[in-house]
């Protein structure tokens, strides 16, 4: 298991700093932990070279902190993962761990792009990974709990609230009961099963959000079946414009592209999905973060 380290990169890293500063006590080192920062050429823009790199770099720490897809492929054999930021660096994040007979599944899409929702992920993933040990069977109460320390941080300047919320779902996997407990914050997914469709329940609130009422996130319970294809994805799937019209890509396209596809081999899936997605797009910019995580139960 990972938990967040606290990184010391050796390069100037002045946006990396402003990144960090007010939630350093979030950030707990494991010491067994070491991160080398990989070698990588910039592209060519006409851009502060140093930015640039300081960008690329906090790319690389971003993506530290959530699961790498041959991770993913070791707890789920038959499983695929699409992950675009819309610029260097993005606010989607998702994780993905065993713990013994379950498995736990993380997707969330943080308010806005870039380093400011970068931002907002690594803190919620930070928490996840400290109380995932002690909660993992309950996703509500984790969401809640994560929640909470959101507002906690966010509402130590009273002057100048940071407004910043993340669309979340947890889900608990048990392998030995085939059950999937669940609990999501707006964040879609599906199950496909022999041409049945099964829509997850969500709640509509976002996790950090500050509202007058309490946010209430609940639990949901779901049958599994060996074979059932489950898909967690965020809104920039869904949300991109492109097409001969330039309309959204929608929720039913998509659902219609994976139902259509879901008996191939999900390597096969990724890269039919991948290419659709593209030639919708075209030459039209990226409206947001793109991620979607599918996995088949065993």
């Amino acid at each position: 298991m990972r938990t967040s380290p606290v990184l010391q990169p050796k390069i100037p890293f002045s946006i990396m700093e402003r990144m960090f500063i007010g939630i350093g006590d979030l950030f707990k080192p494991d010491p067994g932990l070491v991160i080398k920062p990989k070698l990588f050429k910039l592209p060519k823009t006409k851009g502060d070279p140093g930015i640039m790199e300081n960008l690329y770099y906090a790319k690389q720490v971003h993506n530290s902190f959530m699961t790498q897809e041959e991770e993913i492929g070791e707890i789920f054999p038959e499983s695929f993962l699409i992950y675009n930021a819309q610029k260097i660096i993005g606010g989607d994040f998702y994780k993905v761990e065993k713990r013994e007979n379950r498995s736990v599944i993380v997707m969330g899409d943080s308010t806005g792009h870039g380093i400011s929702a970068s931002y907002m992920s690594i803190m919620v993933l930070n928490i996840i990974s400290r109380i995932m040990e002690k909660h993992c069977g309950d996703p509500a109460n984790m969401l809640s709990l994560i929640h909470r320390e959101i507002l906690s941080a966010t509402r130590q300047n009273k002057k100048a609230r940071i407004i910043e919320s993340a669309d979340t779902m947890i889900c608990t996997i048990d392998h030995t009961l085939k059950k999937m407990r669940y609990a999501s914050a707006k964040m879609r997914g599906i199950i496909l099963r022999k041409g049945k469709l099964i829509e997850l329940k969500r709640d509509k609130c976002s996790i950090g959000e500050q509202v007058e009422k309490e946010v209430v996130i609940r639990n949901h319970e779901q049958d599994i079946e060996k074979g059932d294809c489950l898909y967690l994805f965020t809104d920039g799937v869904i949300d991109q414009f492109g097409g001969c019209y330039d309309k959204k890509f929608g929720y039913k396209k998509l659902i219609e592209i994976l139902d259509r596809n879901k008996h191939l081999p999900f390597y096969i899936q990724k890269c039919i999905l991948e290419k659709i997605l593209s030639d919708w797009k075209g030459r039209s910019e990226q409206t947001d973060d793109v991620t979607l995580l599918a996995v088949k139960i065993g």
